[in-house]
């Protein structure tokens, strides 16, 4: 006879797992997801998949479905399966959430979350460490140049997993145990230390935004302006202090990031396609190269894609497919208001954001991030109180 509960809670451990892992080993990620899949099968009852829970998943999952409909009209077709086939988790892990999360309770999601904080602050240890070590060597300070080198993740992506855990530890801290406050803290200091030496730009903004909001829901207007003001300044005081990131910014304001080229040329092919069509999922990219040459820069776009997750969903499924998708994250974020999830609101709004500056759901970082974190909170029991 099978424990359900015990075998949920191993499923629910090795989400955790491929989450954290995805950091560091793309190959740990895959293999633990897949045994999560696995071991799920074993908790399949119809009666879990209500009409409720199947709108759900076909919500969560409209990216890994809107990427098949394309896949059908691509001539490209091994080079778009293998795009489908790297987004598989976006409709694998809310299937696993259907199955597994009625056995899950809210102290089991607050240990969830202690795993997330404790895998991002060894991976950001390790970079900080790294870092340092680099700058003894090399006498290059965190320079931007070399963070590929430095962290195991890419930059961006993992300015935007300590934003998020940034945010959310705000709403736990109340929930931690008095005898692990210290720990909680240290280790959001280890986070919030090797965030300003990722000088991520999207990620900045995304903090500084989810703080604002929840200075106001949470103070009067008049305090929520008093602590915006302070951290107007303590923002600046950064800048001023770590090149990276104002470097970063004043490059981005005089048209020298390679994203403006890209945009341009995206745009460009939107228009083309009188803004309703579409290049499928498998063929755009040579679209792309062809106009980056055409264009010309300071070094080769080749491969780059839309760095705009919106721009190459209205790209490759056109713009009724960018209206889905959009439709999708406001019946999320609808979903997490009426559920009172807190939490939940400030990832979509992360989530959001980071949109507009990377096409999420083209590498592994953003897809687990998106598919494990939107599974957790819709289907979890976790509710969030102001």
């Amino acid at each position: 006879m099978i424990n359900k509960k015990k075998l949920s809670l191993i499923i629910f451990w090795l989400l955790a797992l491929s989450l954290c892992s995805v950091l560091f080993s793309f190959f740990i990620s895959s293999l633990t997801l897949f045994f999560s899949v696995i071991l799920s099968l074993f908790l399949f009852e119809k009666r879990k998949f209500s009409k409720k829970n199947i709108k759900l998943f076909l919500i969560i999952s409209v990216p890994f479905w809107l990427t098949l409909v394309s896949l059908f009209f691509s001539y490209d077709v091994q080079n778009a399966t293998s795009i489908l086939v790297k987004r598989l988790p976006i409709l694998l892990v809310p299937f696993v959430g259907i199955l597994v999360f009625e056995y899950i309770q809210k102290k089991d999601i607050i240990s969830f979350f202690w795993a997330l904080l404790i895998g991002f602050s060894l991976v950001n240890f390790y970079g900080l460490v790294k870092g340092f070590v680099f700058y003894l060597e090399k006498n290059s300070f965190f320079d931007s140049k070399y963070l590929f080198y430095i962290y195991p993740a890419q930059h961006v992506y993992l300015a935007t997993y300590i934003t998020f855990t940034l945010v959310s530890s705000i709403f736990l801290y109340s929930k931690i145990k008095t005898q692990f406050k210290t720990i909680f803290i240290f280790l959001n200091c280890v986070l919030i230390l090797s965030f300003i030496f990722l000088s991520s730009k999207m990620a900045l903004i995304t903090l500084i935004l989810s703080l604002v909001l929840i200075f106001f829901s949470k103070f009067s207007i008049r305090n929520t302006i008093f602590f915006s003001i302070i951290l107007f300044f303590l923002v600046v005081l950064m800048l001023v202090i770590f090149d990276p990131f104002f470097d970063r910014i004043k490059t981005l304001a005089l048209g020298l990031d390679p994203r403006v080229i890209i945009w341009d040329c995206v745009l460009e092919k939107i228009r083309i396609n009188n803004y309703l069509y579409f290049i499928p999922i498998g063929d755009y990219q040579k679209h792309l190269d062809y106009c980056y040459y055409q264009k010309g820069f300071k070094f080769s776009l080749d491969g780059y894609n839309t760095h705009n997750q919106f721009l190459e969903i209205w790209l490759t499924n056109g713009l009724l497919g960018l209206i889905i998708y959009m439709s999708s994250l406001f019946s999320l974020f609808k979903y997490s208001i009426n559920s009172k999830k807190v939490i939940m609101s400030y990832f979509l709004i992360i989530i959001t954001l980071f949109n507009f500056t990377e096409t999420i759901f083209q590498r592994q970082y953003g897809i687990m991030f998106y598919s494990i974190l939107i599974t957790v909170f819709v289907f979890s029991p976790l509710e969030s109180s102001k």
